[in-house]
């Protein structure tokens, strides 16, 4: 339980199934661990503003608890 119980093992392993499963894992957001994924991040952020999509990321601290930490920013060099 201690591993989904943190959002960055929860968001690895349920990105792990949606790639075997993806019909079945299609109910959570697209899910990035920075600074890992940054440039996953950065493209996912590029291709968006070529479609003329302004996307809000919802930033999360990997150890907070009860909301502290988290901030919205439209702009990845925020993180």
């Amino acid at each position: 339980m201690g591993v989904i119980s943190r959002k960055n093992n929860l968001a690895i392993i349920l990105s792990k199934m949606k790639e075997t499963f993806p019909r079945d894992y299609d109910f959570f957001p697209r899910t990035f661990l920075y600074p890992n994924d940054f440039s996953k991040i950065r493209y996912y952020y590029v291709e968006s503003r070529k479609k003329g999509l302004l996307k809000t990321f919802i930033v999360k601290p990997e150890a907070g608890c009860q909301g502290r930490g988290i901030y919205l920013t439209q702009n990845p060099a925020d993180f």
